[in-house]
């Protein structure tokens, strides 16, 4: 996973609050055509939505203790592994008759969201 800086909710919605009184190609031009386009009760809303897994490496560490030749020991062993998550988020922005942005949100995680911080 790679993100740049801190990532936080609140970095995100710096940015995308930036986009509030612009139009909405702006936000096309730097996210890229949205998922999906709809009318919710007369409010004309764009969602831009993203889910994959993230898999990471791990290394996992265990003590040992034990009698080898009648002397006891104690020994460190470890492993490398993966761990899986999911990387998931959904963003929308609302705008009006001239397809200027008028609110956004967002939700998901950060993994899923850091796309938007900036």
């Amino acid at each position: 996973m790679a993100l740049s800086g801190c990532v936080t909710s609140g970095s995100i919605s710096r940015n995308l609050s930036a986009y509030k009184g612009r139009p909405v190609t702006d936000v096309i031009a730097r996210y890229g055509v949205p998922n999906s386009e709809r009318t919710v009760a007369g409010i004309k809303v764009y969602t831009w939505s993203s889910r994959h897994t993230e898999v990471l490496p791990t290394y996992s560490t265990a003590q040992t203790t034990g009698y080898a030749g009648g002397q006891s020991f104690q020994a460190t062993t470890g492993q490398w592994g993966t761990e899986s998550f999911s990387a998931e988020c959904e963003m929308t922005m609302q705008v009006d008759e001239h397809e200027v942005v008028t609110d956004y949100n967002f939700s998901g995680n950060m993994a899923g969201c850091s796309r938007y911080s900036s």
